[in-house]
């Protein structure tokens, strides 16, 4: 893991979306100024800014740019998928962290991720999750 200086961060950002070089320049300049905020890092291989974005240098960065860019797609961009309600961390600050339920078959946690790709959303910020489609669907980007 290493930090990726701005300028290289801003290259492979639009590397990987080259769509980025369609859109109106104040939201490029927004961009630009977005990506000073964090320290990009490179980890894998890919080139990560937060979890609420897919890589910079991802498919799932490009079709982020087009659907929500140039497609203009209403929907939200980004998801967080939760396999479990079953965390063992009880963290005093978590909403989360004396609840209780049923868990969702992997069927119905595949379907829900589903209709949220059909929204538009191209990322889901959970590793978790990532790790769940893996094992129960056969591709950990969107559950297809």
């Amino acid at each position: 893991m290493r930090i990726v200086p701005y300028p290289l961060a801003l290259v492979k950002s639009i590397v990987g979306a080259p769509d980025l070089l369609r859109v109106r320049p104040a939201l490029n300049t927004f961009l630009a100024g977005y990506l000073r905020k964090f320290p990009a890092m490179e980890i894998g291989g890919r080139t990560i800014l937060h979890s609420h974005l897919p890589p910079l240098n991802s498919k799932a960065y490009a079709r982020f740019v087009r659907a929500h860019f140039i497609d203009r797609v209403a929907g939200p961009s980004h998801a967080q998928v939760a396999v479990t309600n079953a965390c063992p961390q009880k963290c005093p600050i978590c909403y989360n962290r004396d609840r209780d339920g049923v868990p969702l078959s992997a069927n119905e946690v595949k379907n829900a991720v589903r209709g949220l790709v059909d929204l538009g959303v191209v990322c889901s910020g959970s590793r978790a999750a990532n790790r769940f489609f893996s094992a129960n669907c056969g591709d950990s980007r969107h559950g297809r």
